[in-house]
C-alpha cells in the first residue's frame, strides 16, 4: 500500500494470477486492472498505453486475455468514436480489489515484525528510495517512449 501510495510503478511488483500465462503479462495485467480501478473503472486505451509505456501490441495482448476472462471490455469512446475505452466489468472490479487486498495483506504481514518506531523509520527511508525510483522511472520512460 505504501509503495503504491508513493506513486511507485506497479509494474515493478510481480503478482501471481493463474489466469495469466507469463510473469510479464501478470505484471501488465496487474497494472491494467489497478490503473482502471484507480480511475473509476475506465480509461482510454491510448492513456493506458502511455502510462505503462509498453508497445500497443503487448498491451492489446493482455487486454484481450483480460477481456476473454471477463475482467474488462472495450467500448468506443463517447468523446472520440475513433478511440477505444477500456472498462472494468464487475468481475474486473472484484479482481482488482482482490489484487489490492492480497498486496495489502502481504505488506501487513511482512511489516508485522517491526515496532511502530521501526515502521516510521523504515517509511522515512522508503520515502527517499521511492523519490529516487520516480526519478529513475521518469528518465527510463523518456528514453523508452
Amino acid at each position: 500500500k505504501w509503495l503504491a501510495g508513493q506513486g511507485v510503478d506497479p509494474k515493478r511488483i510481480i503478482v501471481e494470477d493463474k489466469s495469466i500465462t507469463t510473469a510479464q503479462n501478470a505484471i501488465f495485467a496487474y497494472d491494467i486492472l489497478t490503473s482502471l480501478y484507480r480511475n473509476g473503472g475506465h480509461m482510454a486505451q491510448s492513456e493506458l498505453a502511455r502510462q505503462s509505456c509498453v508497445s500497443s501490441a503487448a498491451l492489446s495482448e493482455v487486454i484481450s486475455k483480460l477481456e476473454s476472462s471477463g475482467h474488462l471490455s472495450r467500448v468506443r469512446s463517447t468523446a472520440d468514436g475513433r478511440q477505444l475505452d477500456i472498462e472494468l466489468t464487475p468481475s474486473g472490479f472484484e479482481k482488482a480489489r482482490e489484487l489490492i487486498a492480497t498486496k495489502l495483506a502481504f505488506e501487513e504481514e511482512a511489516f508485522s515484525c517491526l515496532s511502530e518506531t521501526e515502521r516510521t523509520e523504515l517509511l522515512d527511508m522508503l520515502d527517499r528510495i521511492a523519490a529516487t525510483w520516480r526519478v529513475i522511472e521518469a528518465r527510463e520512460r523518456e528514453e523508452a517512449c
